[in-house]
């Protein structure tokens, strides 16, 4: 019979012939499972010396890590085959929400995955009674072997961040697609025919058929940043054309929006007339509807919101989804511990807003009138001002639902509170209503029913 010995009188080299590839593969399963980027051979070899003080060569973990990542590809595999499975674990954990998986049927009679929607329940909720009415929206390709293009709708907050609201996932980013996720969306959000509410998308074919068909009585903006990339195609010597073109997207009232139009004229005719068949008032801020209180012109939280899950654009299907799940769950719970613990009346974008607002607010000269109306005299400049009315000729304020430059010139004349003129969407109080409830963690695939 065997006795065990634990007397040792070797002196350790750092070498261990039971440390084989298999078992350096699964010591960092998990860790390349989270970050296959990170954990490459190099930093694997420098963590099993540090740690267990044992030498392995570089060859054994560039295997083991090979080996890893077939096993986790196995694994999402057998995942994705338990997509409903998945979608059942959501409404376990998240009660209410609305799930879609949408197969089609194959001729020998087996189903092919075709498209995914999610849009959580408390999400849903929270958006219809605390967010602005507004939407953006934006398409972005998958970078794994299942490819398609990943369909997300986002809100904005008090403080002005963005919120993901619904995604999902389709095989091409086309009109049918885009009519698919707009009446999942219509539905969660009780959006209707759209009236009262703002859309904000670049120029796709199909988004924009989507919308005319499903909310034909919603504002739709169009983003500028890309009517600049499809100007330039046609005008890329012309240096000039980008500041011009922002100018007059940037114009908060009729008036500026003609001044900036004629110049581009006077610029170039050519450049003009491609401008013109864009129809400029549906990407111009003069022309937005009162009431969104959102002075964005293009649609760059969108594009933002896409850039930082662009790693779980890279992952396996279920992985992804699961990845984007969790970032939300995480966004929103930090989000609410900030918003609890910030004291002021006002979230602070507003103040980020104002303090632009501050040097030519103080240059200004205020004249008193009748009912609450004042005139702000600035240089050659002169603006009419209500302070009861909360309105101001330039078009800013009622725009921004925050105190333009000459509003907050009267404010400060008359020695009062900037934040009590700023609208109810920027509070602070609001902004924890935003980030009240979140998303419930969901169990892995071992609780799956």
């Amino acid at each position: 019979m065997a006795k065990f010995n634990d007397k040792h009188s070797c002196i350790p080299n750092g070498e261990c012939e039971m440390f084989k590839v298999n078992h350096i593969a699964r010591l960092f399963l998990d860790k390349i499972r989270d970050n296959p980027e990170y954990f490459m051979p190099m930093k694997m070899e420098e963590i099993i010396k540090e740690r267990w003080k044992i030498s392995v060569t570089r060859h054994q973990c560039q295997a083991a890590r090979k080996k890893a990542l077939i096993w986790i590809e196995k694994e999402y595999d057998e995942q994705f085959a338990r997509l409903r499975d998945y979608a059942a674990g959501i409404l376990e954990s998240n009660k209410d929400s609305h799930v879609e998986v949408e197969c089609v049927t194959t001729d020998d009679g087996k189903d092919m995955f075709n498209r995914f929607y999610v849009c959580f329940d408390n999400i849903r909720r929270t958006w219809k009674k605390t967010f602005r009415p507004l939407i953006g929206m934006d398409g972005c390709f998958l970078k794994n072997k299942v490819k398609g293009q990943l369909l997300v709708a986002l809100g904005r907050d008090a403080n002005n961040g963005i919120y993901p609201i619904a995604w999902g996932v389709v095989k091409v980013e086309n009109t049918d697609n885009w009519v698919w996720f707009m009446k999942h969306l219509k539905t969660d959000l009780g959006l209707n025919d759209g009236d009262g509410f703002i859309m904000v998308s670049d120029r796709q074919k199909g988004l924009i058929k989507a919308v005319q068909l499903e909310l034909p009585k919603m504002e739709h903006r169009m983003c500028v940043q890309h009517i600049y990339g499809n100007l330039k195609k046609h005008h890329g010597n012309k240096t000039q054309m980008k500041p011009l073109l922002w100018d007059l997207a940037w114009s908060y009232n009729e008036t500026d929006y003609k001044r900036h139009l004629e110049r581009i004229f006077c610029y170039d005719t050519g450049v003009y007339n491609d401008v013109m068949r864009t129809n400029p008032k549906s990407w111009c801020r003069a022309f937005h509807k009162i009431g969104s209180y959102c002075e964005d012109v293009d649609n760059n939280p969108t594009e933002s919101f896409n850039s930082s899950i662009n790693k779980a654009r890279e992952k396996p299907f279920i992985a992804m989804l699961e990845t984007i799940r969790r970032l939300a769950m995480v966004r929103i719970a930090k989000r609410s511990a900030k918003s609890h613990s910030h004291t002021g009346i006002c979230t602070p974008y507003v103040a980020l807003f104002l303090a632009k607002e501050h040097k030519y607010a103080y240059e200004s000269k205020v004249h008193s009138s009748t009912n609450g109306t004042y005139k702000v005299h600035h240089g050659l400049d002169k603006h009419r001002v209500c302070l009861k009315k909360i309105v101001c000729c330039c078009m800013k304020w009622q725009i921004c639902g925050i105190p333009c430059e000459h509003a907050y010139a009267v404010i400060i004349d008359k020695t009062l509170v900037a934040e009590n003129y700023v609208c109810q969407w920027f509070r602070t109080a609001m902004w924890r209503r935003n980030y009240t409830e979140g998303l419930v963690p969901q169990r892995g695939p071992r609780f799956w029913h």
